[in-house]
């Protein structure tokens, strides 16, 4: 077993710094897949070599992974052709002051209400993965999932709601569209103006002018709810009472830049500093591990099909920070 770490930076060592191209199949592939095409053969060669290194430090990483020494295996992504900085630059949650949630999720005194896992998607109340591309909008995704999700629960009708929407016409609650937002500026939005379907106003992955009609408005929350900060077990308690909760997160691991399976535990994301908005649509325990089911919106191709399986109570990447879920 110590022969691993070895191994590993053997890759890092002299793999990581090759200039020859190996990965001529899976170069392929990713452009494929992603429909990706280059201005020049010198672009395309310099996203390649960037490509082929983070080739080679996710190979490494998943040798530790085939060991029992990760307990997440990580590969190709639709971010594969960026630096890590290129990476970071795409996630746009903004950082703001305390919500401003007039009512707080308190855990209710019969704690046996609460289910010991619970999958949201089994019971019809997620709509399918999205992909916000290229735009900054995951605190729209974020807050829109979590009003399709209560929406449903109300309702008993799973509708998918218009985040180019908000990405549009939020901009006076502090959205700046596509360069980021605040998971409140969609609620404080849909509070006050109300949401259309997805069908009437689709996403366009641009900033563009508000084109809202009342005509169309299909629903208004009558308010968003803040879940205590840092408290895991409120956390929990709401997801498995109250339905999916939208949450921020740091995302600028390299881990979950790539990730592709297991329950991730990063070491290095930051508890504080949240860049990126996704929503929690369940719970569970797998091998004495428990985690969080998280939707996300970089499309079905990334993580286990569009899903991150986080580690759960130990606030992994803040996850536990800024809760928050809407009412009708």
């Amino acid at each position: 077993m110590k022969l691993v770490p070895l191994i590993v930076l053997f890759y890092l060592k002299f793999c990581v710094n090759s200039s020859d191209f190996i990965y001529e199949d899976e170069w392929q592939a990713f452009k494929n897949l992603h429909n990706i095409s280059y201005r020049s053969r010198h672009h395309e060669n310099s996203r390649r070599q960037i490509f082929e290194q983070n080739i080679y430090k996710i190979k490494a990483h998943n040798v530790l992974y085939e060991h029992g020494i990760k307990g997440y295996k990580l590969g190709i992504s639709p971010f594969a052709d960026l630096t890590s900085e290129e990476y970071k630059a795409l996630l746009n949650l903004r950082n703001g002051e305390r919500r401003n949630a007039r009512r707080l999720f308190k855990i209710p005194v019969n704690t046996s209400a609460i289910p010991e896992s619970i999958d949201w998607r089994e019971k019809g109340a997620v709509t399918s993965i999205k992909d916000q591309g290229f735009c900054g909008s995951c605190w729209a995704f974020s807050a829109i999932g979590n009003v399709e999700g209560q929406y449903f629960l109300k309702y008993g009708k799973l509708i998918s709601f218009s985040e180019q929407q908000l990405i549009d016409c939020a901009s006076k609650y502090g959205s700046k569209g596509c360069s980021g937002g605040l998971l409140a500026s969609g609620f404080q939005y849909i509070r006050d103006k109300g949401i259309e379907e997805e069908i009437t106003y689709p996403y366009e992955m641009i900033d563009d002018v508000c084109q809202a009609s009342t005509n169309l408005t299909i629903a208004k929350i009558k308010d968003y709810v803040e879940i205590e900060s840092l408290d895991e077990d409120a956390l929990l308690a709401a997801v498995g009472i109250i339905g999916p909760v939208s949450v921020a997160i740091d995302a600028s691991d390299f881990d979950l830049q790539f990730y592709k399976e297991g329950i991730y535990e990063g070491e290095v994301c930051s508890q504080t500093k949240l860049n990126h908005g996704v929503l929690i649509v369940g719970y569970g325990s797998a091998k004495g591990v428990d985690y969080w089911i998280v939707k996300n919106s970089w499309g079905g191709d990334f993580g286990v099909d569009g899903y991150i399986y986080m580690k759960r109570g130990v606030n992994q990447c803040g996850i536990a920070k800024e809760p928050v879920y809407a009412v009708f």
